[in-house]
Protein backbone atom coordinates (compact mmCIF):
# COMPACT_ATOMS: atom_id res chain seq x y z
CA UNK A 1 0.00 0.00 0.00
CA UNK A 2 2.62 2.45 1.04
CA UNK A 3 4.52 1.89 -2.48
CA UNK A 4 1.24 2.69 -4.02
CA UNK A 5 1.10 5.98 -2.42
CA UNK A 6 4.21 6.82 -3.31
CA UNK A 7 3.99 5.92 -6.97
CA UNK A 8 0.55 7.67 -6.97
CA UNK A 9 2.06 11.13 -5.39
CA UNK A 10 5.28 10.85 -8.05
CA UNK A 11 2.73 10.38 -10.66
CA UNK A 12 0.41 13.23 -9.33
CA UNK A 13 3.76 15.47 -9.23
CA UNK A 14 5.07 14.71 -12.73
CA UNK A 15 2.04 14.84 -14.87
CA UNK A 16 -0.39 17.59 -13.01
CA UNK A 17 2.39 19.94 -10.38
CA UNK A 18 5.15 19.92 -12.85
CA UNK A 19 3.90 21.03 -15.93
CA UNK A 20 1.56 23.86 -14.31
CA UNK A 21 4.82 25.31 -12.63
CA UNK A 22 6.78 26.22 -15.93
CA UNK A 23 3.54 29.01 -15.94
CA UNK A 24 3.44 29.92 -12.53
CA UNK A 25 3.61 33.73 -11.60
CA UNK A 26 7.11 34.76 -10.49
CA UNK A 27 7.80 35.29 -7.10
CA UNK A 28 10.07 37.52 -5.50
CA UNK A 29 11.59 38.35 -2.54
CA UNK A 30 12.38 41.74 -2.91
CA UNK A 31 12.20 43.01 1.04
CA UNK A 32 14.96 40.73 1.99
CA UNK A 33 17.68 40.71 -0.88
CA UNK A 34 19.11 43.16 -3.30
CA UNK A 35 18.32 42.60 -6.86
CA UNK A 36 21.49 40.14 -8.59
CA UNK A 37 20.67 41.28 -11.88
CA UNK A 38 19.07 44.76 -11.21
CA UNK A 39 17.85 46.14 -14.42
CA UNK A 40 19.80 49.37 -14.05
CA UNK A 41 23.07 46.79 -15.09
CA UNK A 42 21.96 46.21 -18.51
CA UNK A 43 21.26 48.59 -21.37
CA UNK A 44 18.21 47.69 -24.08
CA UNK A 45 19.85 47.90 -27.71
CA UNK A 46 16.71 48.56 -28.96
CA UNK A 47 16.37 45.38 -31.02
CA UNK A 48 15.37 42.26 -29.06
CA UNK A 49 19.23 42.39 -27.25
CA UNK A 50 20.70 43.88 -23.91
CA UNK A 51 23.67 44.08 -22.66
CA UNK A 52 25.14 42.99 -19.42
CA UNK A 53 27.39 46.53 -18.34
CA UNK A 54 28.82 43.60 -15.26
CA UNK A 55 30.03 41.34 -17.78
CA UNK A 56 30.12 42.47 -20.95
CA UNK A 57 27.93 40.20 -23.05
CA UNK A 58 25.34 41.21 -25.08
CA UNK A 59 22.13 38.45 -24.99
CA UNK A 60 18.93 37.69 -27.04
CA UNK A 61 16.02 38.88 -24.62
CA UNK A 62 14.16 36.15 -25.53
CA UNK A 63 14.48 32.21 -25.58
CA UNK A 64 14.64 30.44 -29.71
CA UNK A 65 11.35 29.73 -30.97
CA UNK A 66 10.15 33.62 -29.56
CA UNK A 67 9.88 36.37 -31.07
CA UNK A 68 10.74 40.17 -29.68
CA UNK A 69 8.43 42.99 -29.91
CA UNK A 70 7.78 46.26 -27.52
CA UNK A 71 8.92 44.45 -24.73
CA UNK A 72 7.19 41.29 -25.07
CA UNK A 73 8.55 37.96 -25.93
CA UNK A 74 5.77 35.89 -28.15
CA UNK A 75 6.08 32.30 -28.40
CA UNK A 76 6.42 31.27 -32.23
CA UNK A 77 7.24 27.82 -31.70
CA UNK A 78 7.97 25.43 -29.19
CA UNK A 79 11.94 25.18 -29.55
CA UNK A 80 13.34 22.88 -26.75
CA UNK A 81 15.98 20.64 -28.27
CA UNK A 82 18.53 18.39 -27.65
CA UNK A 83 21.99 19.37 -27.04
CA UNK A 84 22.92 19.25 -30.58
CA UNK A 85 20.14 20.76 -31.65
CA UNK A 86 21.19 23.61 -29.35
CA UNK A 87 24.48 24.01 -31.25
CA UNK A 88 23.37 23.67 -34.53
CA UNK A 89 20.45 26.64 -33.28
CA UNK A 90 23.63 28.81 -33.05
CA UNK A 91 24.05 28.84 -36.80
CA UNK A 92 20.51 29.64 -37.88
CA UNK A 93 20.93 33.13 -36.07
CA UNK A 94 23.63 34.15 -37.97
CA UNK A 95 22.81 37.70 -38.57
CA UNK A 96 20.29 38.29 -35.29
CA UNK A 97 20.25 41.85 -34.51
CA UNK A 98 23.38 42.71 -37.19
CA UNK A 99 25.76 39.95 -35.59
CA UNK A 100 27.21 36.61 -36.72
CA UNK A 101 29.09 35.24 -33.64
CA UNK A 102 25.86 34.07 -31.28
CA UNK A 103 26.68 31.06 -29.45
CA UNK A 104 25.46 28.92 -26.40
CA UNK A 105 26.47 30.55 -23.42
CA UNK A 106 28.56 28.65 -20.88
CA UNK A 107 27.51 27.94 -17.30
CA UNK A 108 28.71 30.50 -15.64
CA UNK A 109 27.86 32.93 -18.05
CA UNK A 110 24.25 31.53 -17.84
CA UNK A 111 24.11 31.66 -14.02
CA UNK A 112 24.95 35.27 -14.17
CA UNK A 113 21.63 36.03 -15.23
CA UNK A 114 19.96 34.22 -12.54
CA UNK A 115 17.86 36.43 -10.61
CA UNK A 116 18.59 35.00 -6.91
CA UNK A 117 15.64 36.74 -5.16
CA UNK A 118 12.84 35.59 -7.62
CA UNK A 119 11.70 32.04 -8.60
CA UNK A 120 9.55 30.48 -11.16
CA UNK A 121 11.31 32.04 -13.04
CA UNK A 122 14.90 33.07 -11.25
CA UNK A 123 15.20 35.96 -14.07
CA UNK A 124 15.02 39.47 -14.65
CA UNK A 125 11.55 39.88 -16.05
CA UNK A 126 12.29 43.32 -17.33
CA UNK A 127 15.39 42.48 -19.14
CA UNK A 128 14.55 38.68 -20.49
CA UNK A 129 10.55 39.07 -20.78
CA UNK A 130 8.01 36.21 -20.65
CA UNK A 131 11.13 33.86 -19.65
CA UNK A 132 9.09 30.36 -18.24
CA UNK A 133 10.22 28.69 -15.72
CA UNK A 134 12.74 26.11 -17.49
CA UNK A 135 15.79 24.90 -18.73
CA UNK A 136 18.47 26.30 -20.96
CA UNK A 137 21.22 24.72 -22.26
CA UNK A 138 25.01 26.19 -21.79
CA UNK A 139 27.89 24.75 -23.67
CA UNK A 140 29.94 23.24 -20.57
CA UNK A 141 29.79 19.86 -20.81
CA UNK A 142 30.23 18.13 -17.51
CA UNK A 143 33.92 17.38 -16.82
CA UNK A 144 35.14 13.89 -17.85
CA UNK A 145 35.47 11.12 -15.18
CA UNK A 146 38.78 9.53 -16.72
CA UNK A 147 40.16 10.03 -20.29
CA UNK A 148 38.25 6.56 -21.92
CA UNK A 149 35.10 7.45 -20.80
CA UNK A 150 33.08 10.63 -22.93
CA UNK A 151 31.19 12.48 -21.09
CA UNK A 152 27.05 12.57 -22.13
CA UNK A 153 26.10 15.42 -19.78
CA UNK A 154 25.75 18.78 -20.07
CA UNK A 155 25.13 21.64 -17.49
CA UNK A 156 22.01 23.58 -17.79
CA UNK A 157 20.81 26.32 -15.62
CA UNK A 158 16.49 25.64 -14.06
CA UNK A 159 14.98 28.71 -14.47
CA UNK A 160 12.44 27.75 -11.97
CA UNK A 161 14.69 28.22 -8.97
CA UNK A 162 18.00 29.06 -10.51
CA UNK A 163 20.05 25.92 -9.91
CA UNK A 164 22.69 24.04 -11.90
CA UNK A 165 22.39 20.70 -13.07
CA UNK A 166 23.97 18.12 -15.04
CA UNK A 167 21.58 16.63 -17.51
CA UNK A 168 22.29 14.19 -20.52
CA UNK A 169 22.79 15.24 -24.17
CA UNK A 170 19.54 13.74 -25.47
CA UNK A 171 17.24 15.81 -23.57
CA UNK A 172 15.03 18.94 -24.47
CA UNK A 173 15.56 22.13 -23.12
CA UNK A 174 15.35 26.00 -24.28
CA UNK A 175 18.13 27.66 -26.03
CA UNK A 176 19.17 31.54 -25.14
CA UNK A 177 21.75 32.72 -27.20
CA UNK A 178 24.39 35.22 -26.31
CA UNK A 179 27.69 37.03 -27.84
CA UNK A 180 31.03 38.88 -26.38
CA UNK A 181 29.77 42.49 -26.63
CA UNK A 182 33.12 43.94 -28.63
CA UNK A 183 31.67 47.29 -28.97
CA UNK A 184 31.09 48.18 -25.01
Amino acid sequence: MRLYRISFLLFFWLTVCVPFSIYAAQTCNSTNMIPSTPTTQFTDNGDGTVTDTATGLMWKQCLEGYTYSGGVCTLITVTTVNWEGALSLVTTHIGFADHTDWRLPNIKELQSIVEEQCYSPAVNLEIFPDTPAAGVWSNSPMAKKVASDPTTSVWIIDFSQGGMFPVEKTSNYNVRLVRDDVIN
